[in-house]
Protein backbone atom coordinates (compact mmCIF):
# COMPACT_ATOMS: atom_id res chain seq x y z
CA UNK A 1 0.00 0.00 0.00
CA UNK A 2 1.37 3.42 -0.96
CA UNK A 3 1.83 6.20 1.61
CA UNK A 4 -1.10 8.23 0.23
CA UNK A 5 -3.41 5.22 0.46
CA UNK A 6 -2.15 4.44 3.96
CA UNK A 7 -2.77 8.03 5.08
CA UNK A 8 -6.27 8.03 3.60
CA UNK A 9 -7.07 4.72 5.29
CA UNK A 10 -5.76 6.01 8.63
CA UNK A 11 -7.77 9.23 8.36
CA UNK A 12 -10.94 7.26 7.60
CA UNK A 13 -10.33 5.03 10.63
CA UNK A 14 -9.79 8.12 12.80
CA UNK A 15 -13.01 9.71 11.52
CA UNK A 16 -14.92 6.53 12.31
CA UNK A 17 -13.35 6.34 15.78
CA UNK A 18 -14.13 10.02 16.52
CA UNK A 19 -17.72 9.67 15.30
CA UNK A 20 -18.27 6.75 17.67
CA UNK A 21 -16.51 8.38 20.61
CA UNK A 22 -17.95 11.88 20.04
CA UNK A 23 -21.16 11.44 18.03
CA UNK A 24 -22.32 14.51 16.14
CA UNK A 25 -25.76 15.80 17.02
CA UNK A 26 -28.08 17.59 14.62
CA UNK A 27 -31.31 19.47 15.27
CA UNK A 28 -33.74 19.36 12.34
CA UNK A 29 -37.00 21.26 11.89
CA UNK A 30 -39.13 19.48 9.29
CA UNK A 31 -41.73 21.05 7.03
CA UNK A 32 -43.59 19.81 3.97
CA UNK A 33 -41.46 21.90 1.60
CA UNK A 34 -38.36 22.71 3.64
CA UNK A 35 -35.95 21.37 6.23
CA UNK A 36 -33.69 23.56 8.37
CA UNK A 37 -31.17 22.49 10.98
CA UNK A 38 -28.04 23.15 12.97
CA UNK A 39 -25.54 20.93 14.72
CA UNK A 40 -24.69 20.73 18.41
CA UNK A 41 -21.08 20.56 19.54
CA UNK A 42 -20.58 19.78 23.22
CA UNK A 43 -24.19 20.82 23.75
CA UNK A 44 -23.68 24.22 22.12
CA UNK A 45 -25.48 25.15 18.87
CA UNK A 46 -23.42 25.89 15.81
CA UNK A 47 -24.35 27.95 12.78
CA UNK A 48 -27.32 27.02 10.61
CA UNK A 49 -25.92 24.21 8.47
CA UNK A 50 -29.08 22.88 6.81
CA UNK A 51 -31.54 24.90 4.77
CA UNK A 52 -32.89 22.51 2.19
CA UNK A 53 -35.96 22.97 -0.02
CA UNK A 54 -37.78 19.66 -0.38
CA UNK A 55 -39.07 18.69 -3.84
CA UNK A 56 -42.80 19.15 -4.33
CA UNK A 57 -45.01 16.20 -3.38
CA UNK A 58 -42.28 14.33 -1.49
CA UNK A 59 -44.08 15.22 1.73
CA UNK A 60 -47.79 15.99 2.11
CA UNK A 61 -49.53 17.12 5.31
CA UNK A 62 -46.44 16.01 7.23
CA UNK A 63 -46.38 12.51 5.71
CA UNK A 64 -43.35 11.53 3.60
CA UNK A 65 -44.77 10.21 0.33
CA UNK A 66 -41.44 9.54 -1.40
CA UNK A 67 -39.39 7.88 1.32
CA UNK A 68 -36.47 6.73 -0.82
CA UNK A 69 -36.09 10.09 -2.57
CA UNK A 70 -36.18 11.98 0.74
CA UNK A 71 -33.70 9.56 2.32
CA UNK A 72 -31.27 9.99 -0.57
CA UNK A 73 -31.58 13.77 -0.45
CA UNK A 74 -31.04 13.98 3.31
CA UNK A 75 -28.24 11.40 3.26
CA UNK A 76 -26.34 13.25 0.53
CA UNK A 77 -26.74 16.55 2.36
CA UNK A 78 -25.44 15.13 5.63
CA UNK A 79 -22.49 13.54 3.84
CA UNK A 80 -21.65 16.87 2.19
CA UNK A 81 -21.82 18.62 5.57
CA UNK A 82 -19.68 15.90 7.18
CA UNK A 83 -22.65 14.96 9.36
CA UNK A 84 -23.02 11.37 8.22
CA UNK A 85 -23.62 8.99 11.13
CA UNK A 86 -25.00 11.94 13.08
CA UNK A 87 -27.55 11.56 15.84
CA UNK A 88 -30.68 13.50 14.91
CA UNK A 89 -33.33 15.19 17.00
CA UNK A 90 -36.15 16.34 14.74
CA UNK A 91 -39.47 18.12 15.00
CA UNK A 92 -42.39 16.83 12.97
CA UNK A 93 -44.07 19.08 10.40
CA UNK A 94 -46.60 21.34 12.13
CA UNK A 95 -49.58 20.10 10.15
CA UNK A 96 -48.94 16.46 11.17
CA UNK A 97 -49.44 17.09 14.90
CA UNK A 98 -52.58 17.58 16.99
CA UNK A 99 -52.26 18.77 20.58
CA UNK A 100 -54.61 18.82 23.55
CA UNK A 101 -54.30 19.81 27.22
CA UNK A 102 -55.38 16.88 29.41
CA UNK A 103 -56.72 17.27 32.96
CA UNK A 104 -55.16 14.32 34.74
CA UNK A 105 -56.86 13.58 38.08
CA UNK A 106 -54.08 11.29 39.28
CA UNK A 107 -51.34 13.37 40.88
CA UNK A 108 -48.60 12.87 40.02
CA UNK A 109 -49.37 11.27 36.63
CA UNK A 110 -48.57 7.57 36.50
CA UNK A 111 -45.36 6.40 34.84
CA UNK A 112 -47.45 4.66 32.23
CA UNK A 113 -49.66 7.66 31.47
CA UNK A 114 -49.85 6.90 27.75
CA UNK A 115 -51.00 3.32 28.42
CA UNK A 116 -53.57 4.57 30.93
CA UNK A 117 -54.86 7.14 28.45
CA UNK A 118 -55.25 4.51 25.74
CA UNK A 119 -57.23 2.34 28.14
CA UNK A 120 -59.54 5.23 29.00
CA UNK A 121 -59.85 6.10 25.28
CA UNK A 122 -61.50 9.52 25.77
CA UNK A 123 -62.98 11.38 22.82
CA UNK A 124 -60.39 14.10 22.14
CA UNK A 125 -61.72 15.18 18.77
CA UNK A 126 -58.69 13.83 16.92
CA UNK A 127 -58.94 12.96 13.21
CA UNK A 128 -57.92 9.37 14.08
CA UNK A 129 -58.53 7.03 17.03
CA UNK A 130 -55.95 6.89 19.81
CA UNK A 131 -55.25 3.28 18.82
CA UNK A 132 -53.83 4.56 15.51
CA UNK A 133 -51.83 7.44 17.00
CA UNK A 134 -48.35 7.93 18.38
CA UNK A 135 -48.79 9.84 21.63
CA UNK A 136 -46.43 12.04 23.61
CA UNK A 137 -47.47 13.28 27.06
CA UNK A 138 -45.51 15.97 28.88
CA UNK A 139 -46.31 17.56 32.25
CA UNK A 140 -46.96 21.31 32.24
CA UNK A 141 -44.64 22.57 35.02
CA UNK A 142 -46.79 25.59 35.87
CA UNK A 143 -50.05 23.62 35.98
CA UNK A 144 -49.97 20.55 38.25
CA UNK A 145 -52.45 17.93 37.14
CA UNK A 146 -52.35 19.00 33.50
CA UNK A 147 -50.51 17.27 30.68
CA UNK A 148 -49.75 18.43 27.16
CA UNK A 149 -50.69 15.71 24.70
CA UNK A 150 -49.19 15.70 21.21
CA UNK A 151 -50.66 13.11 18.86
CA UNK A 152 -49.55 12.09 15.38
CA UNK A 153 -50.87 9.41 13.04
CA UNK A 154 -48.65 6.36 13.48
CA UNK A 155 -48.04 6.11 9.74
CA UNK A 156 -46.42 9.57 9.78
CA UNK A 157 -43.99 8.64 12.55
CA UNK A 158 -43.18 5.27 10.95
CA UNK A 159 -42.51 6.96 7.60
CA UNK A 160 -40.06 9.50 9.07
CA UNK A 161 -38.27 6.76 11.01
CA UNK A 162 -37.85 4.89 7.72
CA UNK A 163 -36.57 8.04 5.98
CA UNK A 164 -33.80 8.59 8.53
CA UNK A 165 -32.99 4.89 8.69
CA UNK A 166 -32.47 4.76 4.91
CA UNK A 167 -30.44 7.97 5.12
CA UNK A 168 -28.04 6.21 7.52
CA UNK A 169 -28.79 8.54 10.44
CA UNK A 170 -29.64 7.72 14.05
CA UNK A 171 -32.98 9.30 14.90
CA UNK A 172 -32.96 9.87 18.66
CA UNK A 173 -36.15 11.91 18.92
CA UNK A 174 -39.22 13.01 16.98
CA UNK A 175 -41.02 15.84 18.76
CA UNK A 176 -43.98 18.09 18.13
CA UNK A 177 -43.07 21.70 17.24
CA UNK A 178 -45.73 22.96 19.66
CA UNK A 179 -44.11 21.12 22.59
CA UNK A 180 -40.68 22.41 21.56
CA UNK A 181 -41.83 26.03 21.42
CA UNK A 182 -43.49 25.77 24.80
CA UNK A 183 -40.35 24.26 26.35
CA UNK A 184 -38.19 27.01 24.81
CA UNK A 185 -40.44 29.70 26.29
CA UNK A 186 -40.36 28.48 29.89
CA UNK A 187 -37.97 31.17 31.16
CA UNK A 188 -39.92 34.00 29.51
CA UNK A 189 -43.27 32.64 30.72
CA UNK A 190 -41.99 32.33 34.29
CA UNK A 191 -41.42 36.11 34.38
CA UNK A 192 -44.91 36.97 33.11
CA UNK A 193 -47.93 37.21 35.41
CA UNK A 194 -49.91 33.94 35.32
CA UNK A 195 -53.05 36.05 34.81
CA UNK A 196 -51.70 37.56 31.58
CA UNK A 197 -52.61 36.21 28.16
CA UNK A 198 -49.45 35.55 26.14
CA UNK A 199 -49.76 35.60 22.36
CA UNK A 200 -46.92 34.01 20.38
CA UNK A 201 -46.53 34.73 16.68
CA UNK A 202 -43.97 32.72 14.73
CA UNK A 203 -42.35 33.34 11.33
CA UNK A 204 -44.10 32.00 8.27
CA UNK A 205 -43.98 28.23 7.81
CA UNK A 206 -45.26 25.98 5.05
CA UNK A 207 -48.91 26.96 5.43
CA UNK A 208 -48.69 30.33 7.20
CA UNK A 209 -47.69 31.86 10.51
CA UNK A 210 -48.29 29.72 13.60
CA UNK A 211 -50.11 31.70 16.30
CA UNK A 212 -50.56 30.43 19.87
CA UNK A 213 -52.25 31.79 23.00
CA UNK A 214 -50.85 30.77 26.41
CA UNK A 215 -51.85 31.58 29.98
CA UNK A 216 -50.03 30.46 33.13
CA UNK A 217 -47.85 28.23 30.96
CA UNK A 218 -50.86 26.38 29.50
CA UNK A 219 -51.57 26.62 25.75
CA UNK A 220 -55.17 27.63 25.12
CA UNK A 221 -55.49 28.22 21.40
CA UNK A 222 -53.56 27.67 18.18
CA UNK A 223 -54.17 28.74 14.61
CA UNK A 224 -52.13 29.15 11.45
CA UNK A 225 -52.59 32.66 10.03
CA UNK A 226 -52.50 32.63 6.24
CA UNK A 227 -53.12 36.24 5.24
CA UNK A 228 -50.27 38.62 4.41
CA UNK A 229 -49.71 42.34 4.06
CA UNK A 230 -52.78 44.54 4.54
CA UNK A 231 -55.05 41.51 5.07
CA UNK A 232 -52.91 40.08 7.87
CA UNK A 233 -53.67 42.73 10.50
CA UNK A 234 -57.49 42.31 10.32
CA UNK A 235 -57.07 38.51 10.50
CA UNK A 236 -54.97 38.50 13.65
CA UNK A 237 -57.05 41.31 15.16
CA UNK A 238 -60.16 39.11 14.83
CA UNK A 239 -58.32 36.25 16.56
CA UNK A 240 -57.23 38.50 19.44
CA UNK A 241 -60.73 39.99 19.79
CA UNK A 242 -62.08 36.44 20.12
CA UNK A 243 -59.47 35.62 22.77
CA UNK A 244 -60.25 38.79 24.71
CA UNK A 245 -63.92 37.80 24.83
CA UNK A 246 -63.21 34.15 25.60
CA UNK A 247 -60.71 34.93 28.39
CA UNK A 248 -62.10 38.20 29.72
CA UNK A 249 -60.63 37.55 33.18
CA UNK A 250 -57.04 37.94 31.97
CA UNK A 251 -54.84 40.65 33.43
CA UNK A 252 -53.37 42.21 30.28
CA UNK A 253 -51.98 40.80 27.04
CA UNK A 254 -48.37 40.25 25.94
CA UNK A 255 -47.59 39.83 22.24
CA UNK A 256 -44.33 37.94 21.57
CA UNK A 257 -42.70 37.71 18.14
CA UNK A 258 -40.28 34.91 17.38
CA UNK A 259 -38.84 36.77 14.40
CA UNK A 260 -39.17 39.96 12.34
CA UNK A 261 -42.66 40.87 11.19
CA UNK A 262 -43.22 43.14 8.22
CA UNK A 263 -46.64 44.19 9.54
CA UNK A 264 -45.43 44.86 13.10
CA UNK A 265 -46.02 48.61 13.12
CA UNK A 266 -49.52 48.32 11.66
CA UNK A 267 -50.37 45.48 14.05
CA UNK A 268 -49.22 47.47 17.10
CA UNK A 269 -51.30 50.46 15.97
CA UNK A 270 -54.39 48.28 15.44
CA UNK A 271 -54.11 46.53 18.80
CA UNK A 272 -52.79 49.41 20.87
CA UNK A 273 -50.27 46.87 22.10
CA UNK A 274 -46.45 46.78 21.77
CA UNK A 275 -44.90 43.67 20.27
CA UNK A 276 -41.86 42.13 21.97
CA UNK A 277 -39.12 40.36 20.01
CA UNK A 278 -37.88 37.15 21.59
CA UNK A 279 -34.17 36.38 21.75
CA UNK A 280 -33.78 33.03 20.00
CA UNK A 281 -30.13 33.10 18.92
CA UNK A 282 -27.83 31.20 18.94
CA UNK A 283 -30.62 28.82 17.93
CA UNK A 284 -32.20 29.19 14.52
CA UNK A 285 -35.74 28.94 15.91
CA UNK A 286 -37.74 28.34 19.08
CA UNK A 287 -38.41 24.82 17.84
CA UNK A 288 -34.71 23.99 17.65
CA UNK A 289 -34.07 25.60 21.03
CA UNK A 290 -36.76 23.35 22.50
CA UNK A 291 -35.34 20.31 20.72
CA UNK A 292 -31.95 20.93 22.35
CA UNK A 293 -33.44 21.00 25.84
CA UNK A 294 -33.56 17.78 27.89
CA UNK A 295 -36.86 16.01 27.44
CA UNK A 296 -38.81 15.91 30.74
CA UNK A 297 -40.08 12.57 31.91
CA UNK A 298 -43.87 12.25 32.27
Amino acid sequence: MEVAELTADLNERLRTFRSRLFPRQVLLELHDTRMIGQHLLNGQPGALCVDLPLPALTCKAGLPTEIEALADLIGELMLRENLNNAHVQASLPEEAVQWRVIDWQASPPPDEAVTALRELDPDLGLPYPLSEATIDLQPLPSAPGKLLLAATAREVVDAWIEVFDQAGLSLDRLASPQSCRLAALQEELAEISPDSLVLLLCPEGTLGRPFMAIRAGVPLFERTLVEKGERFVPEITRCISFLRREFADTDGIRLLLEGPLEEQQALEASLGLPAERLTVMPYASLVMKGLAMPEPAP
